[in-house]
Parts: structure tokens; sequence; C-alpha cells
């Protein structure tokens, strides 16, 4: 089964993992399974003006202070700028990992990672953009899988229920199809139409944004996104779908898919397939779905 995977960061456990000895915890600290939005080297005791927060901080040390208060301010002020990790490159500033560094570090509760005097900090940005770069390839073969496999499911038997399917699979959550009133026609899997009822309020916002308008939102720790559907510049309905994860672009990507290949279906037995032909009793229901409540 194919499944639409998300463009994820590489972590501070990972890039420790895949660089072996030239990035490591100093003892008694753990390497956390953080995102890592870059990889940044400094010498100031304040870089916020250079840095937006996720970042692993490298540095030889050259202004680190000299004693147990001046430390426990930098790291704090790390800490303050959300820098996951800090990393201490040794070589002829420091010799070792100053005591009074890795003391701050516990009490703040800043990871703090060491980089042996053999290895570049080079090394260490080279291997964290080489991860970007493979997770970046792999999402854009997914999207185009993602792609192939709804254009495939718009030719199927049942259209609709079979995009509503692939979505779900896709994205780890559920997909539907609702009216332009806001009533949840079909739902994969249907065990979790009551999550996707809550729509009938976001459904309402967006009549008045029109048809190229979407809207995201949280409900019941899942992240929604709506699209309309619409059949010649009307909207009929929209399809909506719920990811346990934060949508990112590739999520995004997912559902407009879907979106975009229920909208090239306009003739009217296409709008029938998903729920929009105009006679409920003509609407097909993805397997095991049931009416949504009326409120």
């Amino acid at each position: 089964m194919w499944r639409r995977r998300l463009v994820s960061l590489p972590t501070v456990e990972s890039l420790c993992r895949a660089l072996g000895q030239h990035l490591q915890p100093v003892a008694g600290f753990d390497a956390p399974v953080t995102p890592v939005t870059a990889v940044h080297i400094s010498e100031l005791l304040d870089p916020s003006a250079y840095v937006t927060g996720g970042e692993i901080l490298l540095t030889t040390g050259l202004m680190l202070p000299a004693n147990k208060i001046g430390c426990e301010r930098y790291v704090a002020r790390l800490a303050e700028i959300e820098i996951v990790a800090l990393g201490l490159g040794l070589g002829p500033v420091h010799k070792t990992v100053p005591s009074r560094l890795i003391e701050a570090c516990e009490k703040i509760g800043l990871p703090l990672l060491v980089v042996p005097i053999s290895t570049p900090f080079l090394t260490i940005t080279k291997a964290y953009w080489a991860a970007r770069a493979r997770s970046t390839e792999q999402s854009l073969q997914d999207a185009v899988a993602t792609h192939r496999a709804l254009i495939d499911a718009a030719v199927a038997p049942d259209p609709g229920a079979e995009i509503l399917r692939r979505l779900s699979r896709a994205l780890d959550g559920w997909a539907a199809s609702v009216t332009s009133t806001g009533e949840v026609d079909q739902i994969y899997p249907a065990g979790l139409i009551d999550e996707a009822e809550a729509l009938q309020a976001e459904v309402a916002r967006l009549e008045v944004a029109g048809v190229h308008s979407a809207a995201s939102f949280t409900t019941r720790d899942r992240y929604v996104a709506i699209y309309p559907l619409s059949v010649e510049g009307r909207v009929v309905g929209y399809l909506a779908v719920g990811t346990p994860a934060q949508f990112t672009g590739g999520a995004a990507e997912c559902g407009a898919h879907g979106g975009g290949t229920v909208e090239h279906r306009r003739d009217a037995a296409a709008a029938r397939c998903i729920g929009y032909g105009g006679h409920r009793s003509e609407r097909r229901r993805a397997p095991g779905s049931r009416p949504g409540r009326r409120s």
C-alpha cells in the first residue's frame, strides 16, 4: 500500500547517529528526537539576530564566559531563542569541554554536543543539508505517486469513495466529502464520522470566501483542511481531510491533489458519485459510512 510521507526535518538524534564520532552528546546528555531547522555557526554571546529557532548552534567557545554565572546566562539565552542543541568544537580554544558549560547546560536543560578537533564544522553542516535534500527528493517522488494514485481512483467504478479511501490512507487520517451546507456525505474510515461532523461551522465561513478559498484548523488533536469543490464556477461541496500530524506543504499537496482530481470530473454523473447530483437517493457512500446528523 502506498502512503504519502510528509517532509520531515533531521533531528538532533538522527544527525548524531549519521555523523557518528563527528558529533556526539557529551557524557551525561542525550541527543533528543527534536527537529532541527538548520545548523548555525556563531561565536556571539547573543546570536538571536541571526537565528529563528530550532537550530543546532556550533561554536568553538571563543567568547565563552570564564565564570559559572556567565555560562548560565549564555546557555539560558540560547534556550530562550529556541536553540535545540549546543555543539562545542574542540580545538585551539578548548581542548576539553569546560565543566562550567556542562553544569550550565545541565541546569538549563539544553542538550550539549561535542565536535572533535579533527572534524571541521563544514562536515556537520553538509551532513545536515544532505539529509534535508534526501527528504525533499522523497517528498517529490511521493507527490508524483499520490497524483497518479488519485487519477487512477477517478476512473474507478465508484470514484468518490475510492478517492476518499486513498486520501485517508495516504495521510494516515480520514477523508470526507461534505455537502455545501456542511453535512458529511461520505467518509473513510467510517468510524471517524464524529470528528468530521465538526466541519459545519468552518464550511459556513468558507461560503463567504468563495470558490478559491480553503481553510485549516485543529479539532480533537487532529489537523483538518477543507477544499471547495466546484462545478462551472459554483461550489457544490467540499473535500475535507484530517490527519494526526500538523499540515506541512506535503500534506497540503496531498489534499489539493484529491480536490483537484474530484474537480476535474465536472459532469453530473461524477458529481453524483461524491454526493452532489441533486438527488440524495442517487448518492453512494463509502463502505460502512452513515449519513451525518443534521444540525
